[in-house]
């Protein structure tokens, strides 16, 4: 049976920012991406051994109608894509919030922020369900922070990871994934963010992973 490409979209929603007793304070940033088993970035070679890649994770998308829309007092700076590297090392696309200047414990604050991803896989089509959901997937929810400077200033350079999060996303093609849900840092950044999910297959066709 041939092989055959389909295209998963999943549309992420950071809603709220929760405070609930951050040591720190300062400057703070949610970071997200995807990634999967047999995973390439979406400049793949397209002679190379698809064996050895099933998994295509194109780059990230923001919605900056969405994103723009609602006034966020407590933002310093705005949501965007930070593009992946390669040197060093590797460091996937990621879709990166506003960053918040966080002050008071039990603050809240609305993020608004939408993006877009897709992700390309490899399926059987004599067997859509089980091959999608084969692919482990995972959503990594990152934490960065950066104190205040001596003038308040802010500097995307100076924020700095502090904690992360690795959920496993299951998305059944016949039925999609529509999830609202917390994610909770640990106790020493003891903060939240309000995540919605959503995914779909959108479109199957021949494959141009190789």
């Amino acid at each position: 049976m041939p092989v055959v490409q389909a295209t998963l979209s999943f549309v992420l929603e950071l809603g709220e920012f929760h405070n609930v007793d951050l040591y720190h304070r300062g400057f703070y940033q949610i970071r997200t991406y995807f990634k999967a088993n047999g995973q390439s970035s979406s400049n793949t070679t397209v002679n190379q051994s698809s064996s050895k890649f099933c998994v295509v994770v194109e780059p990230p998308t923001l919605w900056r109608r969405s994103n723009t829309r609602v006034l966020v007092p407590e933002a310093v700076h705005p949501s965007f894509v930070e593009p992946r590297q390669v040197n060093p090392v590797y460091v996937p696309d990621k879709m990166c919030s506003k960053t918040l200047r966080i002050m008071y414990r039990e603050e809240s604050v609305k993020l608004h922020d939408v993006f877009e991803q897709r992700l390309l896989i490899q399926v059987d089509p004599s067997k859509l369900e089980q091959s999608v959901l084969k692919h482990e997937v995972f959503l990594c929810v990152e934490l960065w922070f950066a104190e205040e400077g001596s003038h308040n200033t802010f500097s995307v350079r100076s924020l700095e990871k502090v904690y992360e999060r690795q959920l496993r996303v299951q998305l059944t093609p016949t039925r999609g994934l529509h999830h609202h849900f917390d994610v909770f840092f640990d106790y020493f950044h003891l903060c939240a963010v309000e995540m919605g999910l959503h995914g779909a297959l959108t479109n199957v066709s021949p494959s141009i992973i190789r």
